[in-house]
């Protein structure tokens, strides 16, 4: 039987309920270490009897049963009967996984299979009370002028918490008549418990709910007459699709804005300058509020790391305590879900590679438990991310032997390399340090995919690391990809946009001075020695020669950790564009990562500058 995913119920079921198993990983990790936080123990069970509750609305009744079940065991942990130790958080940790594969297969419009009956069974164990080593005491009766406990529980069911401030109004006196005269009670003015010594002495469960369930029309009719007003939603939930049109649309109005400053530059009138400055001063506004529309904070990555780290800690027999930095940082939706899986990478490299064992670690003078930290900042226009870890760090001599054994470069090249340059070998692919292959590490696959990933986002990342100190991973990308700062060069008469994220510097410099090494020409900049390409001989492939040129435009670019200096015909400056994709003859051309129109209403086409170094470097 297929579930009809076109049901608004079940979207807003699914937006809800996919919320909280994104905290749900986090908050039990933190549980783990505070078993007796009263706040997470509340929210861990608020959150399985949501996701209980609308999946009974929409009968999806696997995902009910096992819900239900970790709820049971919660509330026998609010209670203080048991304690949450590593056994029950292990069940609970696997209840949690099979709770998003069912999510998963509803969200795919199936049914999901029911949980396996041997999890459920040990569900039940850890909720009875002789399980925590406590039974529940008799429920002591209460003497006359008292009044006795009531049990809110009705069914069997755990009441939610509105409910129970409801039933508390109800017997502390908020159910008058309309009329303003006593409810059917005699001169006691609550409804349903008589406020008599006899009749509380009196009062059992069962009758709680009976006179609960009679009283009901005269309590809702005072609920009418004394219902507040209604707060107003301050928050509307709009497709991605929506906000992608509408940044659409903000950059045809951004393209407009560049014509008009050209236009207004040639008019000189006072009058068209004032109100081009006027649009250029909305168009930014407007341009910032809507890109802030698409911004996610970066919690909904860092919120699966600490089950990653807790998990991959306990395979690998270690101790390691996981530090979140800036989660509130905002980051623009598409980049959100492309650093996930880079940044998953790293973790378990960090994991995996810099934590040592705690006995290795106590021999060198560290405490048992290791470190790691993530966190992020934004800085300018781009949001820095950084993986740092108290673990072995890196040898720079073991690396170079390393890529000499495998073939990566010979001894004289790897002789050359800086330390620096040393550590990013990590990203060049094969390379792995681990002689043992396992289920975590030891193939040489992932931290190459991790380096053209990032290098995809027009971003960067970089290596330091202190042998027996530790390491750090800096990741830099740009705060969105929708509207891209270029820096507009021109060769041969045709205009080309190279992205700012790329340009590290521009000078002027004698062509005559430069120097071949290794059949490539190298320019020395500062005292560091750079390749250096003439770009109109890659982009004129096949054209007339080049004329031989004594001065040039140089612009220094990154591409990825690498420094390479290009030749250009003229600087034009900065300006913003809007990428626009390449027509059907064009896409997959190397080098080209799309088109734009200038200010003057011309076709530019935007440089991808890792593909270019790729493709002809």
């Amino acid at each position: 039987m297929s579930i009809d995913t076109d049901d608004e119920i079940l979207q807003d079921f699914l937006v809800e309920a996919g919320e909280l198993l994104e905290l749900l990983s986090e908050q039990l990790v933190a549980l783990e270490q505070n078993p007796e936080d009263s706040d997470l123990l509340n929210a861990v069970f608020r959150s399985f009897h949501t996701i209980k509750g609308g999946a009974g609305f929409l009968a999806i009744n696997p995902l009910v049963d096992v819900c239900h079940r970790a709820e049971d065991v919660f509330n026998v942990l609010r209670q203080g009967e048991r304690v949450a130790d590593a056994e029950l958080m292990d069940t609970i940790l696997t209840v949690t996984d099979v709770v998003n594969t069912m999510f998963d297969s509803v969200r795919n419009g199936e049914d999901p299979e029911p949980a396996d009956a041997a999890l459920l069974t040990l569900l039940e164990g850890f909720s009875s009370a002789d399980a925590g080593g406590a039974s529940a005491a008799p429920m002591p009766e209460a003497p006359a002028g008292e009044e006795s406990p009531v049990d809110v529980s009705v069914g069997g069911d755990e009441i939610s918490d509105d409910e129970f401030e409801a039933m508390l109004d109800e017997i502390h006196g908020k159910g008058r008549s309309p009329t303003g005269s006593r409810a059917d009670t005699g001169e006691n003015e609550s409804v349903g418990v008589a406020q008599t010594p006899a009749a509380t002495a009196a009062v059992t469960p069962e009758s709680v709910v009976e006179k609960r369930v009679e009283t009901k029309p005269a309590v809702a009719t005072a609920e009418v007459a004394k219902k507040p007003k209604k707060v107003t939603e301050t928050t509307v939930r709009v497709g991605t699709a929506r906000l992608d049109r509408i940044m659409n649309m903000v950059g045809e109005l951004v393209l407009v804005r560049n014509r008009l400053q050209t236009l207004r530059s040639a008019t000189g009138d006072d009058d068209v300058t004032k109100a081009v400055a006027n649009l250029d001063v909305v168009t930014s506004d407007l341009q910032l509020t809507v890109m802030k529309t698409r911004m996610q904070p970066i919690k909904k990555v860092f919120g699966r790391f600490p089950r990653v780290v807790r998990d991959l800690a306990r395979s690998l027999s270690k101790e390691i305590e996981l530090e979140l930095i800036g989660e509130e940082t905002d980051l623009d939706k598409n980049l959100v879900e492309a650093l996930a899986d880079p940044l998953v990478h790293l973790v378990r490299n960090a994991v995996d590679h810099g934590i040592e064992l705690p006995d290795d670690r106590e021999k060198a003078g560290k405490s048992r438990q290791g470190h790691v930290i993530l966190s992020a900042e934004q800085a300018g226009d781009h949001i820095v991310l950084s993986i740092k870890d108290d673990g072995k760090g890196m040898n720079a001599d073991t690396l170079r032997g390393v890529a000499v054994n495998k073939g990566l470069m010979d001894a004289d090249a790897a002789a050359r390399l800086d330390d620096k340059e040393c550590y990013n070998l990590i990203f060049a692919a094969g390379f792995s340090t681990k002689t043992q292959i396992s289920d975590v590490s030891g193939r040489g696959v992932g931290m190459d995919v991790v380096k053209t990933s990032i290098v995809k986002m027009n971003g960067t990342v970089e290596i330091d690391s202190e042998f027996g100190k530790g390491s750090e991973i800096l990741i830099k990308v740009p705060l969105t990809l929708a509207i891209l700062p270029t820096l507009m060069v021109t060769l041969q008469s045709q205009i080309f946009a190279l992205p700012l994220a790329n340009v590290v510097e521009i000078c002027n410099l004698d062509l005559t001075n430069t120097n071949v090494v290794d059949g490539k020409n190298v320019i020395v900049v500062r005292d560091k020695a750079l390749p250096l390409f003439f770009l109109r001989d890659w982009l004129t492939q096949g054209g007339p020669p080049a004329e031989e040129e004594t001065q040039g435009h140089i612009v220094i670019v990154r591409a990825g950790n690498e420094k390479v200096a290009f030749v250009v015909d003229q600087l034009i400056g900065q300006e913003e564009v809007v990428i626009k994709p390449l027509g059907s003859m064009l896409q997959g051309l190397a080098g080209l990562a799309g088109a734009t129109i200038t200010g003057d209403g011309r076709i530019s086409l935007i440089l991808d500058i890792p593909g270019l170094m790729s493709r002809y470097a």
